[in-house]
């Protein structure tokens, strides 16, 4: 009876342990999260990203898309402003600005490592455009 409790143990403390190691769109935390909560932070692409050759300028400090969990979205660092929503597995976004007016849908896939893919619809053979996820 010792014996299979000590193995017990050593399964659920290697489950555990390997569950625990999990990052990105992987962990168990994100499996579970709706869309909604998935989508909410800041999306940036590879070019808006800071790198060694593409260091981080005044303008960088924001990323290209700011989704809050109220359905507020800021675009661009902040200059365009509008609201978002998920419906029927479609992300909308209504901008209401001098700049930029109207709806806007887009079919969405997320990857690993916190990576969106999005598709703006119609595609008019459009690429789809990657985003990655500011920590």
């Amino acid at each position: 009876m010792k014996k299979q409790l000590v193995i017990i143990g050593i399964i659920v403390l290697l489950v555990n342990i390997a569950l625990s190691g999990c990052e990105g769109n992987h962990s168990l935390d994100f499996l579970f999260l709706s869309d909604r909560d998935k989508l909410a932070g800041g999306w940036g692409t590879n070019q808006s990203l800071p790198n060694q050759e593409n260091p981080r300028t005044f303008w960088d400090y924001s990323p290209e898309y700011q989704f809050f969990s109220n359905g507020i979205v800021h675009a661009f660092n902040w200059v365009i402003n509008g609201t978002w929503d998920i419906k029927d597995g479609k992300l909308i976004i209504i901008y209401n600005t001098s700049l930029v007016n109207g709806t806007y849908t887009y079919e969405y896939t997320f990857l690993e490592n916190n990576v969106l893919k999005l598709l703006k619809i119609p595609s008019e053979n459009q690429t789809p455009v990657v985003y990655k996820k500011y920590e």
